[in-house]
């Protein structure tokens, strides 16, 4: 639904095909395929990576992203791909199952990424909104 909800917004460009998107992918129960998908992701990955805090909080959240951001910056330089794996902490008892692995049980899990060199280099960035479109008033 949340997907759904964001393509509706216009993510794919036209308003129109943006809207029928965002209809049918919320309309349509896209769980476990998505699921089988992310399954198939993880397995596969040379290596995963963790960020934790001490606090489950706002700050904390802002904190651990900002260090994602950076390790994603320096690995873009060494050519190795980062792929954020967020959905797989949404879901608390995947969480929980994460935070026992950490070594010091008082550390909550809340970014899980993978890192690996790419099949093919990246052919382009997505397509961006204009600043215009984005900025109110």
């Amino acid at each position: 639904h949340e997907l759904g909800y964001w393509m509706g917004q216009g993510i794919l460009g036209s308003r129109l095909l943006s809207r029928l998107a965002g209809l049918v992918v919320s309309r349509v129960n896209l769980g476990r395929a998505v699921g089988k998908r992310n399954a198939s992701i993880l397995s596969s990955a040379p290596l995963l990576g963790l960020i934790s805090a001490k606090e489950d909080d706002h700050t904390s959240q802002v904190k651990t992203g900002q260090a994602l951001e950076r390790v994603w910056l320096h690995a873009t330089v060494m050519g190795i791909g980062l792929q954020p794996i967020s959905p797989a902490l949404e879901i608390a008892s995947l969480r929980a199952e994460l935070a026992r692995v950490i070594p010091d049980g008082e550390w909550v899990p809340e970014q899980l990424f993978r890192l690996g060199y790419p099949k093919s280099p990246e052919k382009g960035h997505t397509p961006r909104r204009s600043l215009s479109q984005v900025l109110l008033g």
